[in-house]
């Protein structure tokens, strides 16, 4: 069963039970430019670095039509999928 958040909190809220199979990313997040969808990488950079246990999603793909969004959300999962297989550990598959 699919989820939509609206928010960075909010995909971080669901993304802390560990059940996400699949995740999909937009930069533009809410009903404001306060917080952007690299918000959502970025917690799970740091929640690998911090919980060895913990595994991310299986699959995460960048839906944003943001140039410049997009891309900054593909250059942080493209790192977090690095130190993860520099770990020896099971790392997301990418699409964008």
């Amino acid at each position: 069963m699919g989820h939509r958040t609206h928010t960075a909190e909010e995909t971080i809220d669901l993304l802390r039970t560990g059940e996400v199979e699949e995740l999909s990313l937009d930069y533009n997040l809410g009903p404001d430019s306060s917080q952007t969808g690299a918000a959502v990488p970025r917690w799970i950079d740091q929640k690998i670095a911090s919980d060895p246990d913990w595994t991310p999603p299986k699959r995460i793909r960048v839906h944003s039509t943001h140039r410049v969004g997009r891309a900054q959300l593909v250059e942080l999962l493209k790192g977090i999928r690095r130190r993860l297989l520099e770990q020896g550990r099971t790392a997301p598959e990418l699409d964008w």
